[in-house]
């Protein structure tokens, strides 16, 4: 919960927020071969941060959302851990249908529990 922002940022939903980007919400693979695999990031609030897998995975609907959305037919889960860096989405739960992953029902941003072991990654086909 917020009790003092930085510059720039207001308390909204007890987490300190930066301005509305139009990019929030854009997602992209990282530490992967360069575009069909890699670990999931989120941009949101100004940055980019990792997805955490707490009920990402239910029915590979998570990993198609993702790979719809960069231009790719389908896509699957893979395990792996990533570095314990900026987790900003938990608790995602898409049905498969949503345009982007930020359609999908999650936890508001930044509101996570999640460590290293918990990054999603993800293969596109």
């Amino acid at each position: 919960m917020c009790t003092e922002c930085s510059v720039g940022q207001t308390c909204s939903g007890g987490f300190c927020r930066l301005p509305i980007s139009l990019n929030n919400g854009r997602v992209r693979l990282v530490l992967g071969d360069g575009g069909t695999n890699g670990r999931l990031e989120v941009f949101a609030d100004g940055g980019w941060g990792q997805v955490c897998d707490d009920r990402f995975d239910l029915d590979d609907h998570g990993p198609r959302v993702v790979c719809r959305e960069l231009g790719f037919a389908s896509g699957s889960q893979s395990d792996a851990t990533g570095p314990d860096d900026v987790f900003l989405i938990d608790e995602v739960v898409c049905a498969g249908n949503e345009a982007t992953l930020i359609d999908c029902a999650h936890n508001p941003l930044g509101d996570e529990d999640c460590n290293a072991a918990d990054a999603v990654f993800i293969s596109c086909q």
